[in-house]
């Protein structure tokens, strides 16, 4: 091989120069009631297209407040915060995201926001849910507050 009579065997293949990391920081809400989850279908375009996700809004870059706001509408949901529920970490391609989880109530009647659906725990499962939303509901203190709308207990 040319790389061997070169004596350039150890120096390929070349890696490509990687992207620098981008840090993402997001607030992640748990609506829960009777048991069930608030979920929102992302768009039909873009990354993620169809998934499924609980209501999610990115910081802006410098931001350490890390609260919501008493009401904030995110994702189109319009959403209190109450408690911590937990903090993740996760990775797409070259972003290295971390978020904080909120358990929260909806500011308003409590409907099917548009886009959004009521769904259990179990049942979520069988969604196309994004890797994320899949790591939220996996925390204890996700499940037990999901468990707490049943029985009609608030943290607050």
């Amino acid at each position: 091989c040319a790389a061997a009579r070169e004596g350039m065997v150890a120096d390929l293949p070349r890696r490509r120069a990687g992207r620098d990391p981008v840090d993402v920081r997001l607030e992640i809400l748990v609506v829960a009631r009777a048991g069930e989850l608030l979920l929102r279908r992302r768009s039909d375009d873009g990354r993620m297209a169809s998934m499924w996700e609980l209501p999610t809004r990115e910081l802006p870059a410098g931001d350490r407040t890390h609260l919501f706001p008493r009401v904030l509408p995110i994702s189109g949901v319009g959403g209190t915060p109450r408690d911590t529920l937990g903090h993740i970490r996760h990775g797409i391609t070259h972003h290295r995201i971390r978020a904080t989880v909120l358990s929260g109530e909806l500011g308003g009647p409590l409907e099917d926001p548009a886009g959004c659906t009521w769904c259990g725990v179990v049942e979520a499962g069988g969604l196309a849910l994004t890797g994320m939303t899949k790591k939220v509901l996996r925390l204890p203190d996700v499940r037990a507050h999901v468990e707490e709308s049943r029985a009609g207990v608030s943290r607050a």
